[in-house]
């Protein structure tokens, strides 16, 4: 009988749920999590309105100050209607703690970090990609084309 081999992306939202629950934990960040056997976090913006769970500090202060990278958070999550706990604001796709805008705006928006030589310390097939991700992101931001959709 052959083995069943294991589900690469599984194994990492696994993982990624896993950190964020101690994150959330450790952090008592405001949060919620989606319905479903693995649960997905969802970050809130803290009652402040200052910090936000799934942002750095310096981060989302800097996409706050830049309207371009604001508008991000007009993005409604796609899934929120059946995967997460009603709530009186609209649910964003940036709040997720699978979004991989949010992660990438978290490096790049982070003065100074988006070149520092320790964070692209992988392959260079992964740099390469991380890098294009990047580009095709932030040159719809600067644009002002991604993210505008409040659906």
């Amino acid at each position: 009988m052959r083995k069943k081999k294991a589900c690469k992306p599984c194994l990492l939202r696994r993982e990624l749920s896993a950190r964020n629950a101690a994150y959330a934990a450790s952090k008592q960040v405001p949060h919620v999590t989606s319905y479903g056997e693995m649960p997905v976090f969802v970050y809130q913006v803290s009652p402040c309105g200052q910090k936000h769970g799934n942002f750095i500090s310096a981060s989302y202060k800097a996409i706050l100050r830049r309207p371009k990278w604001k508008r991000r958070f007009d993005k409604v999550h796609s899934s929120a209607d059946r995967a997460l706990p009603k709530n009186d604001d609209i649910w964003k796709e940036l709040d997720s703690s699978m979004s991989s805008d949010a992660l990438l705006m978290n490096i790049f928006c982070y003065k100074g970090e988006g070149d520092h030589p320790d964070l692209w310390g992988f392959g260079d097939g992964k740099r390469a990609f991380a890098h294009s991700h990047a580009r095709r992101l932030f040159g719809a931001l600067s644009l002002g084309l991604k993210g505008t959709r409040t659906s």
